[in-house]
């Protein structure tokens, strides 16, 4: 069972599924939803989290069927006039089957979700080699791992667009 950090502290877990199978119209849909109000991050430099924000929430329950994940509680609402939000959730291990899926068709988020991609194979690599005796490896797999994080979250910085 996968759940975001919020709903874990909360107390609420939730199973992911596996994606299953879309029609392209609805794999390009879910693209953009990402691209447009969604965001892939690193929380912690060790935590992959691809969100998407909506005050909508039947959209997002939409996506969960679809892609797995989880559907939170975003902020409360600061003024009257303001919807309550929420968030859809994919994290880790379960994040990567979802990334590859939509990366075809993702445009502003490509980087992200390549270097996302990235991260959790050399990852899943550093976890492999703990169990083995190499030390100096593990200082190189750690190293390369702090550099995907500092680029995904350059790409994720507000202002002009990193190369």
């Amino acid at each position: 069972m996968y759940t975001c950090r919020d709903c874990l502290s909360a107390g609420t877990r939730k199973p992911t599924v596996e994606p299953g199978p879309l029609s392209e119209g609805e794999i390009a849909y879910c693209a953009g939803m990402l691209d447009g109000e969604g965001s892939i991050m690193l929380l912690s430099q060790r935590w992959l989290q691809v969100r998407i924000f909506s005050t909508y929430r039947p959209m997002l329950e939409w996506l969960q069927q679809r892609l797995g994940g989880v559907v939170c509680i975003g902020h409360r609402p600061q003024k009257a006039n303001h919807k309550q939000g929420y968030f859809w959730v994919v994290s880790m291990k379960p994040a990567a089957p979802v990334l590859r899926l939509l990366l075809p068709w993702l445009q502003i988020k490509r980087r992200h979700a390549e270097v996302a991609l990235e991260f959790v194979a050399r990852l899943a690599e550093v976890k492999a080699e703990q169990r083995d005796d190499g030390t100096r490896r593990q200082a190189v797999a750690d190293l390369r791992l702090s550099q995907l994080a500092e680029t995904l979250t350059a790409l994720n910085r507000k202002g002009p667009p990193v190369a």
